[in-house]
């Protein structure tokens, strides 16, 4: 075997710390993986629900009646909502100017609880419509100046964003 020279010495061991200097940055290369960006996110705007409530009309109320109160729900948000109650609103129950004036009492009327519980999911931008059984009465002394009276009573609605 041919013994190598100074120059070809210094040459191969040249090349040999270049291979392992180039092997080693591959293999850095491989287990060391970076990357960062930054990404957002816009929140939903949240709007009321818009509600519209009534007793049927072919059922009125009269002294001592207790009716079902059917109640539609309107989701002007982005996202669906589920409705799991329903209270008094803290507004007065009022009646129309008109019977007000002959005497009949806003008070005849009024909400058989404090509290409904439901569970009544509204899509996205959609509307529903349920029935509270039992949910409005009217006294059973109510004078007669009521009869065809219309009634407003405040309610309120409390609900969670559904999935």
């Amino acid at each position: 075997m041919r013994k190598l020279d100074r120059r070809s010495t210094i040459t191969l061991a040249v090349a040999a710390v270049a291979a392992i200097a180039v092997n080693a940055g591959v293999a850095w290369a491989y287990w060391v993986v970076n990357g960062q960006a930054t990404t957002s996110a816009r929140a939903a705007a949240i709007t009321e629900l818009d509600l519209s409530a009534g007793t049927d009309p072919a059922n009125p109320l009269y002294p001592g009646a207790t009716r079902s109160l059917s109640l539609t729900i309107t989701n002007g948000n982005e996202f669906p909502v589920v409705v799991n109650g329903l209270a008094p609103a803290p507004q007065p129950i009022t009646v129309d100017p008109g019977h007000g004036a002959q005497g009949c009492p806003a008070g005849s009327v009024s909400l058989t609880d404090s509290l409904f519980l439901g569970n009544w999911p509204v899509g996205p931008g959609g509307t529903g419509t349920f029935v509270v059984p039992a949910a409005l009465t009217m006294a059973a002394n109510t004078p007669q100046s009521c009869a065809g009276a219309a009634f407003t009573i405040p309610i309120k609605v409390v609900g969670v964003s559904g999935s």
